[in-house]
């Protein structure tokens, strides 16, 4: 897999990981657009049947990105004659990216993994002693907090909860 991100380096930013692959191609024009991304999955098909391996399509997608002002363009993206389904959100290293850029997704998500988090500190609160729920503290919902700081960076919310954490 290492040489695959050599198929089309000037069309393509791939993105490697042990169990996933992600391409991101980025350009101005809708038509150079798809006919770079049709071009690339030729290609990226050619290499597969090369190294004796093959696509599942039915796994394959394909996600638009828009602004409030530039709203989805209709065109085909094709690999080895089989259309690529078109997605408007998918989750990508734990973040829901959808097609708008918007953190709802994520924002709703965290609420939800912490909500559990909380449930579970009280339920446990009264059968543990304080060290053993600080230690699930620290395993448990900061692993979830450190995440999400990795992403929104240095910003003042996330500051303020590294303040209250060292209290």
């Amino acid at each position: 897999m290492n040489d695959l991100p050599k198929t089309e380096s000037n069309i393509s930013k791939p993105v490697l990981f042990p169990d996933d692959t992600s391409i991101i191609v980025t350009k101005r024009s809708h038509t150079q657009f798809a006919n770079d991304s049709n071009r690339l999955f030729e290609n990226i098909n050619d290499w597969f049947g090369i190294n004796l391996l093959s696509l599942n399509f039915h796994k394959i997608y394909y996600l638009q990105f828009m602004t409030k002002y530039i709203h989805k363009i209709n065109m085909n993206i094709f690999g080895k004659n089989k259309q690529l389904i078109h997605i408007y959100s998918t989750i990508f290293l734990g973040l829901f990216i959808g097609s708008c850029l918007s953190w709802n997704n994520n924002i709703a998500h965290l609420v939800s993994r912490l909500i559990t988090a909380c449930y579970a500190i009280s339920f446990v609160k009264p059968f543990v002693t304080q060290d053993t729920l600080r230690k699930f503290y620290f395993s448990y919902v900061l692993s979830i907090w450190n995440y999400v700081i990795i992403f929104l960076g240095n910003s003042q919310p996330c500051n303020n909860i590294l303040k209250i954490q060292k209290k």
